[in-house]
């Protein structure tokens, strides 16, 4: 994965989820990190996580878009 500076993420992205993730989302967002997840496992908040682009479903597996990996790119930086 090409590694890209906080400073380039943020102003590429600025303005592109406009609320703040529960703590399920987030977990479910690391959840993908970690590969596919089957859709019957899954839950609401995968479908939240849809609605606003960072998951996306692919032959009934939900997977992290490019927007879904730069969120959690954007958290391992301001730790």
């Amino acid at each position: 994965m090409k590694q890209v500076k906080y400073t380039e993420v943020t102003s590429a992205h600025r303005g592109w989820l406009r609320r703040l993730l529960s703590a399920h989302e987030i977990a479910a967002l690391l959840m993908l990190a970690c590969g596919p997840v089957d859709s019957t496992a899954a839950t609401a908040d995968f479908l939240a996580l849809q609605e606003v682009g960072l998951v996306s479903m692919v032959n009934e597996r939900f997977s992290l878009t490019d927007a879904g990996s730069t969120y959690l790119h954007l958290l391992r930086e301001r730790r």
